[in-house]
Protein backbone atom coordinates (compact mmCIF):
# COMPACT_ATOMS: atom_id res chain seq x y z
CA UNK A 1 0.00 0.00 0.00
CA UNK A 2 1.39 3.41 -0.87
CA UNK A 3 2.14 6.11 1.68
CA UNK A 4 -0.53 8.30 0.12
CA UNK A 5 -3.27 5.72 0.62
CA UNK A 6 -2.11 5.07 4.19
CA UNK A 7 -2.36 8.73 5.06
CA UNK A 8 -5.91 8.80 3.69
CA UNK A 9 -6.98 6.01 6.03
CA UNK A 10 -9.24 7.46 8.66
CA UNK A 11 -10.84 6.30 11.88
CA UNK A 12 -13.99 5.15 10.07
CA UNK A 13 -11.99 2.55 8.11
CA UNK A 14 -10.34 1.33 11.30
CA UNK A 15 -13.71 1.07 12.99
CA UNK A 16 -14.96 -1.03 10.10
CA UNK A 17 -11.91 -3.28 10.41
CA UNK A 18 -12.58 -3.68 14.13
CA UNK A 19 -16.31 -4.13 13.44
CA UNK A 20 -17.23 -1.19 15.67
CA UNK A 21 -20.03 1.23 14.75
CA UNK A 22 -18.94 4.81 14.10
CA UNK A 23 -20.38 7.73 15.99
CA UNK A 24 -19.74 11.45 15.69
CA UNK A 25 -17.28 11.91 18.58
CA UNK A 26 -15.41 15.12 19.19
CA UNK A 27 -12.00 15.02 17.50
CA UNK A 28 -8.88 14.97 19.65
CA UNK A 29 -5.73 16.91 18.86
CA UNK A 30 -2.47 15.06 18.25
CA UNK A 31 -1.08 16.36 21.55
CA UNK A 32 -4.13 15.13 23.43
CA UNK A 33 -4.05 11.72 21.75
CA UNK A 34 -0.36 11.30 22.57
CA UNK A 35 -1.00 12.16 26.23
CA UNK A 36 -4.03 9.88 26.39
CA UNK A 37 -2.12 6.98 24.86
CA UNK A 38 0.79 7.42 27.29
CA UNK A 39 -1.70 7.52 30.15
CA UNK A 40 -3.70 4.47 29.02
CA UNK A 41 -0.56 2.38 28.58
CA UNK A 42 0.38 3.08 32.19
CA UNK A 43 -3.05 2.23 33.61
CA UNK A 44 -3.34 -0.92 35.69
CA UNK A 45 -4.88 -3.77 33.69
CA UNK A 46 -6.87 -5.45 36.44
CA UNK A 47 -9.27 -2.56 37.27
CA UNK A 48 -9.84 -1.96 33.55
CA UNK A 49 -10.75 -5.59 32.94
CA UNK A 50 -13.03 -5.45 35.99
CA UNK A 51 -14.73 -2.39 34.49
CA UNK A 52 -15.04 -3.61 30.89
CA UNK A 53 -14.98 -7.44 31.10
CA UNK A 54 -15.76 -8.36 34.72
CA UNK A 55 -16.15 -12.07 33.92
CA UNK A 56 -12.44 -12.15 33.03
CA UNK A 57 -11.11 -10.33 36.11
CA UNK A 58 -10.07 -13.49 38.01
CA UNK A 59 -8.31 -14.93 34.97
CA UNK A 60 -6.60 -11.59 34.35
CA UNK A 61 -5.33 -11.44 37.93
CA UNK A 62 -3.92 -14.97 37.58
CA UNK A 63 -2.29 -14.25 34.20
CA UNK A 64 -0.73 -10.99 35.41
CA UNK A 65 0.79 -12.75 38.41
CA UNK A 66 1.99 -15.80 36.50
CA UNK A 67 5.20 -14.11 35.31
CA UNK A 68 8.16 -12.46 37.03
CA UNK A 69 8.03 -9.57 37.46
CA UNK A 70 4.23 -9.49 37.56
CA UNK A 71 2.42 -7.54 34.87
CA UNK A 72 0.53 -4.53 36.16
CA UNK A 73 -0.07 -2.15 33.24
CA UNK A 74 -1.09 -2.37 29.61
CA UNK A 75 2.45 -1.37 28.66
CA UNK A 76 3.83 -4.20 30.81
CA UNK A 77 1.59 -6.66 28.96
CA UNK A 78 3.01 -5.50 25.63
CA UNK A 79 6.66 -5.34 26.73
CA UNK A 80 7.02 -8.30 29.08
CA UNK A 81 8.87 -11.09 27.24
CA UNK A 82 6.65 -13.73 28.90
CA UNK A 83 3.32 -11.93 28.71
CA UNK A 84 0.79 -14.77 28.34
CA UNK A 85 -0.94 -15.05 24.99
CA UNK A 86 -4.34 -15.11 26.70
CA UNK A 87 -3.51 -11.85 28.48
CA UNK A 88 -2.73 -10.22 25.13
CA UNK A 89 -6.12 -11.47 23.91
CA UNK A 90 -7.81 -9.88 26.95
CA UNK A 91 -5.97 -6.58 26.33
CA UNK A 92 -7.22 -6.65 22.75
CA UNK A 93 -10.81 -7.28 23.84
CA UNK A 94 -10.75 -4.53 26.48
CA UNK A 95 -9.52 -2.05 23.89
CA UNK A 96 -12.14 -3.18 21.38
CA UNK A 97 -15.06 -2.40 23.68
CA UNK A 98 -13.64 0.40 25.86
CA UNK A 99 -14.53 3.32 23.57
CA UNK A 100 -18.20 2.47 24.07
CA UNK A 101 -18.35 2.14 27.85
CA UNK A 102 -21.06 4.60 29.00
CA UNK A 103 -19.17 5.85 32.06
CA UNK A 104 -15.54 5.58 31.03
CA UNK A 105 -14.98 5.74 27.29
CA UNK A 106 -11.42 5.61 26.00
CA UNK A 107 -10.83 7.54 22.76
CA UNK A 108 -11.13 5.19 19.80
CA UNK A 109 -7.81 6.26 18.34
CA UNK A 110 -5.81 5.40 21.47
CA UNK A 111 -7.77 2.21 22.10
CA UNK A 112 -7.11 1.19 18.48
CA UNK A 113 -3.36 1.58 18.89
CA UNK A 114 -3.29 -0.68 21.96
CA UNK A 115 -5.71 -3.11 20.30
CA UNK A 116 -3.48 -3.49 17.24
CA UNK A 117 -0.32 -3.59 19.39
CA UNK A 118 -1.68 -6.60 21.31
CA UNK A 119 -2.37 -8.38 18.01
CA UNK A 120 1.11 -7.63 16.64
CA UNK A 121 2.88 -8.65 19.86
CA UNK A 122 0.97 -11.97 19.88
CA UNK A 123 1.99 -12.60 16.29
CA UNK A 124 5.64 -11.70 16.86
CA UNK A 125 6.07 -13.47 20.18
CA UNK A 126 3.89 -16.54 19.71
CA UNK A 127 3.42 -16.74 15.93
CA UNK A 128 -0.33 -16.90 16.63
CA UNK A 129 -3.17 -14.72 15.54
CA UNK A 130 -5.58 -13.41 18.17
CA UNK A 131 -7.81 -11.69 15.63
CA UNK A 132 -10.21 -12.55 12.86
CA UNK A 133 -8.94 -9.63 10.78
CA UNK A 134 -7.63 -10.48 7.34
CA UNK A 135 -3.91 -9.90 6.78
CA UNK A 136 -4.83 -7.09 4.39
CA UNK A 137 -7.00 -5.31 6.97
CA UNK A 138 -4.43 -5.78 9.71
CA UNK A 139 -1.64 -4.43 7.49
CA UNK A 140 -3.84 -1.46 6.59
CA UNK A 141 -4.41 -0.75 10.29
CA UNK A 142 -0.71 -1.08 11.11
CA UNK A 143 0.15 1.37 8.34
CA UNK A 144 -2.41 3.77 9.84
CA UNK A 145 -0.77 3.48 13.28
CA UNK A 146 2.70 4.07 11.87
CA UNK A 147 1.48 7.13 9.96
CA UNK A 148 0.15 8.87 13.07
CA UNK A 149 2.43 11.68 14.22
CA UNK A 150 1.23 11.40 17.83
CA UNK A 151 2.49 7.84 18.35
CA UNK A 152 5.58 7.75 20.60
CA UNK A 153 8.67 6.03 19.18
CA UNK A 154 8.47 3.52 22.07
CA UNK A 155 5.05 2.42 20.80
CA UNK A 156 5.81 2.75 17.11
CA UNK A 157 8.50 0.06 17.52
CA UNK A 158 5.78 -2.57 18.05
CA UNK A 159 4.57 -1.97 14.50
CA UNK A 160 7.70 -1.24 12.49
CA UNK A 161 9.51 -4.09 10.84
CA UNK A 162 6.49 -6.34 11.20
Amino acid sequence: MSETSTLKTDAKVLLQIMDIPADPALPWTAVELAALLRHQLRVSIEPEVERFLPALSGQTRQLCGSVTPPITTFLDALLHPESPLELLRIVKEVMKISPYHPDYPIPRETASVIYFAAIVVAQKRYQQSITNLTSENLNHAIEWVISQSWIDPDIRVFFEGR
